[in-house]
């Protein structure tokens, strides 16, 4: 359920992975150049739950796609 917003859907193509205190995504998205550009987010041992992160992390893609 994430990157539903309209202006982002369908440009970005992640994994996510979960482990003991770590959450993590991988991937690809299309910035507006129509260029790809990888990323890898990994994020260990937070105070934060892993909702509050995936929705960071959710931001935070997004925003570079609208760069």
């Amino acid at each position: 359920n994430l990157w539903t917003s309209p202006d982002v859907v369908g440009r970005v193509y992640a994994k996510s992975g979960t482990l003991n205190g770590v959450v993590a995504y991988s991937g690809y998205f299309v910035n507006p150049n129509n260029q790809w550009c990888a990323f890898s987010v990994n994020v260990n041992n937070s105070l934060k739950t892993s909702s509050e992160i995936r929705r960071a992390i959710e931001a935070t893609i997004a925003d570079c796609i609208r760069r």
